[in-house]
C-alpha cells in the first residue's frame, strides 16, 4: 500500500522522487515520469496541420438546415452523410469565416442513439476521423453527418466511410446540378 502512494507522489512531483529509500523504485519513476512528460508534448508541426477550429465547422441551425435540405446524400451501413456546396449558401453574417474555408464539418447525432455517454462518443469518432483526413475529403463543401439508425460506433469503420462517403456525396451533387 505505501509502495503504491509513493508511487503517486514520485509521479507526480519529480523532487519527491528522492524522498523514499528504494533506489530501484526512484529511478523507475523518475524515468517513467520523463516518458509521460516527453509524450505530452506534441511537435507543433505535425498538429498544426491537423488542427479543427471552430472556422471548419458547420456550428448554425440555419446552415444545418440548409445543408440537410438542399444537400446530397450519401449513406452505408454506418452514417449518413449530407454535402452541399458552400457557395450555394445563404449569405450570413459569417460570410468571410466561410469563404476562407475549404471544408466544413456539422455533427448531427439524434437523442434516439442513445444516452449522453453514447452521443459524444459518435461525435469524437467522427470528428477525429474528418479531422486526421483532411486530405481524402473534397474541398469546397459543407458536410452533416449523422449515425445511420442501429448503427454501432466503431472507429475503422467511421475511418473508411468518412471519406468515401463525402465523395459520394459531393458526386451526387454535381450529377445533380447537370
Amino acid at each position: 500500500m505505501f509502495h503504491g502512494v509513493g508511487l503517486l507522489v514520485a509521479v507526480g512531483t519529480r523532487e519527491r522522487a528522492g524522498y523514499y529509500e528504494d533506489a530501484q523504485f526512484q529511478v523507475q519513476t523518475s524515468h517513467h515520469f520523463q516518458r509521460a512528460r516527453a509524450t505530452m508534448q506534441p511537435s507543433t508541426k505535425a498538429t498544426s496541420k491537423r488542427l479543427f477550429p471552430k472556422s471548419m465547422r458547420v456550428v448554425s441551425g440555419r446552415e444545418f438546415t440548409l445543408v440537410l435540405r438542399r444537400g446530397a446524400c450519401a449513406a452505408d451501413n454506418c452514417l449518413v452523410v449530407f454535402a452541399v456546396r458552400q457557395s450555394a449558401q445563404a449569405p450570413s453574417k459569417r460570410k468571410s469565416r466561410i469563404a476562407s474555408v475549404k471544408k466544413r464539418l456539422g455533427i448531427t447525432i439524434p437523442k434516439k442513439t442513445g444516452n449522453a455517454v453514447v452521443r459524444n462518443h459518435w461525435k469524437r469518432l467522427i470528428r477525429e476521423s474528418f479531422r486526421t483526413q483532411q486530405e481524402r475529403v473534397p474541398a469546397g463543401f459543407d458536410f452533416v453527418v449523422r449515425p445511420k439508425k442501429g448503427a454501432v460506433a466503431d472507429w475503422k469503420t467511421i475511418q473508411k466511410s468518412i471519406p468515401k462517403l463525402t465523395q459520394k456525396a459531393v458526386r451526387r451533387l454535381e450529377s445533380s446540378r447537370r
